[in-house]
């Protein structure tokens, strides 16, 4: 029960902490809404999963009603939300978190009768392991890959977007593959689009603003749907690129292009470019001017957006590395279905790898650390788990 209420605290904090607004107001009865709709119910249903399962392991526990608790609590949340700044409720969220207490109550009810270590006898679990890894770590590659989308295109000279900040700024002159970029609908969008995906230079020329707290546009290019395509703009100290991604197409998040300490002293008349090039986003911005779109840790990013520092960036790439291989550490053993699904895992981070482009060696570092430690990770606790749970050959219910 303590570690059940440890963790309600942090679900309260979670939801009832006021946010800065990203989206255009959604409306409360909304089902499907918002740019980013599939990633938020991934993440609601996400953090009722160890709630539902902390208090469905009690001794007496009554499922529906913890269930019917529960989906009370996500109403109340939502409802308090109302009055937050940068909250939106929505149906969607209470029954994404209704959706997550009824899989944690489900898995306590596995784990009493004792399903969860069932697992470790099986000489599956490498090769379900493996493919489970290629799978997560292939995916999210492909859809943080850039795409731009066959529509009338819309330039913007520190647009005032709402959503972000406003750049105090000045922009001077903007041209794609030599071509100018007005501030208004673009002359030849195909030709643009062509031009990004092609690799050639957006160059902007602007007198530089003072930092602002979030993200303010210095450029940008928006369709007539509203779709934001491509940003180039400023954040305090930092120069920030955005493009938009496959994700986008199916509501999820994607990462953005962060250059710390790479904003020009305000009042300083500035050329900056910046391309696509092999799998990477370049500009003439600092000492590393070319990042990989989306090497293979990055698929965290399609549920938590844009990180808020390189270094957070990198750790979160490990991390997920590390969860993604843990599984396959805890089923390793020296026979040929755990050889196959290490086979299996390692040539779909390789492949990922390959598909991401532009792999820097800091990139390169992080895929290994992260693999690496999900692995050994796997192996310590494969040792430490049979010492603490007796495996069982039926799943009739523990009396």
């Amino acid at each position: 029960m303590v570690a059940a209420a440890v963790l309600l605290l942090i679900v309260l904090a979670l939801t009832l902490a006021p946010m800065e607004t990203t989206e255009t107001d959604i409306p409360g009865r909304c089902i499907w809404c918002g740019h980013f709709a599939l990633a938020d119910a991934i993440l609601n249903v996400l953090l009722f999963v160890p709630l539902g399962f902390l208090l469905g392991l009690r001794r007496h526990a009554v499922p529906v009603r913890i269930w019917g608790g529960l989906t009370m609590l996500a109403a109340a949340i939502e409802a308090a939300q109302l009055f937050l700044p940068g909250r939106f409720p929505t149906v969607s969220d209470v029954a994404a978190n209704s959706l997550g207490a009824a899989l944690g109550l489900l898995l306590a009810g596995l784990w009493k009768r004792g399903a969860p270590v069932l697992v470790r006898d099986s000489s599956h679990l490498p090769l379900v392991a493996g493919v489970f890894a290629a799978v997560f770590t292939v995916g999210p590659v492909l859809l943080l890959r850039p795409s731009l989308p066959d529509s009338e295109w819309f330039g913007q000279w520190t647009a005032d977007l709402g959503h972000y900040d406003r750049y105090r700024g000045e922009v001077l002159d903007v041209r794609i593959g030599g071509s100018p970029a007005p501030s208004g609908r673009l002359p030849d969008t195909p030709a643009t689009r062509s031009a990004i995906l092609a690799g050639d230079r957006a160059t902007v020329r602007y007198i530089a603003g003072p930092g602002t707290e979030r993200l303010a546009p210095i450029f940008s290019i928006y369709d007539g749907m509203e779709r934001e395509i491509f940003v180039f703009g400023g954040r305090k100290e930092d120069l920030v690129v955005r493009i938009r991604r496959s994700a986008s197409e199916i509501r999820l998040r994607s990462p953005q292009t962060l250059y710390e300490g790479a904003a020009s002293v305000a009042g300083d008349t500035v050329d900056s470019w910046v391309e696509l090039r092999r799998g990477a986003v370049c500009a003439e911005l600092a000492s590393d001017p070319c990042r990989a779109l989306a090497p293979p840790g990055r698929g965290w990013s399609l549920l938590l957006g844009a990180a808020p520092s390189n270094l957070f960036e990198r750790l979160a790439d490990v991390s997920w590395l590390a969860l993604l291989f843990l599984p396959l550490g805890y089923g390793l053993r020296r026979n040929l279905t755990a050889h196959a699904g290490l086979a299996i895992a390692v040539v779909g981070l390789l492949a990922a790898a390959s598909i991401a482009g532009g792999m820097q060696p800091t990139d390169w570092f992080s895929t290994a650390a992260g693999a690496g430690a999900g692995l050994l990770g796997g192996m310590w606790a494969a040792r430490w788990v049979p010492r603490r749970f007796r495996y069982r050959t039926d799943l009739s219910p523990r009396r």
